[in-house]
């Protein structure tokens, strides 16, 4: 028979959660990071372009060439999609469609028209 020490007991049961805690915590984070963070344009007939250097709003909006910018954030939850709010391009751009419907609930048919540029959310300060 081996007798137990309560205070021991204790501790280990106590250590065993915090190391479990730390140890979901850590795989939680990595799942969530994305393996990159890019910044593109990406066009109606499918051709994407990177972008060197964060885009400020104003050369995000010539860009996609519009005068109202809309904003989406996507299903990877670190990038912001930007596209006409109007739709005044009416060229259907299907991998911006596909970025989209990502993120949306199943059965939506909406379809982005024109230029998006897509940005880490984070370069215009946060969570948009």
């Amino acid at each position: 028979m081996t007798i137990s020490d309560p205070k021991q007991e204790a501790i280990d049961h106590a250590l065993m959660q915090r190391d479990d805690l730390a140890a979901r915590e850590q795989r939680t984070t990595i799942a969530f990071q994305p393996l990159f963070r890019y910044r593109r344009v990406i066009y109606p007939d499918g051709t994407v372009a990177e972008l060197n250097a964060t885009p400020s709003i104003e050369a995000i909006r010539v860009t996609v060439g519009c005068r109202v910018l809309s904003s989406v954030k996507l299903a990877d939850g670190v990038h912001a999609m930007f596209m006409d709010d109007l739709f005044t391009d009416t060229r259907p751009n299907p991998k911006a469609t596909a970025l989209y419907l990502a993120r949306c609930k199943p059965g939506t048919e909406t379809v982005i028209r024109g230029v998006v540029v897509v940005v880490p959310e984070e370069d215009f300060g946060g969570p948009l």
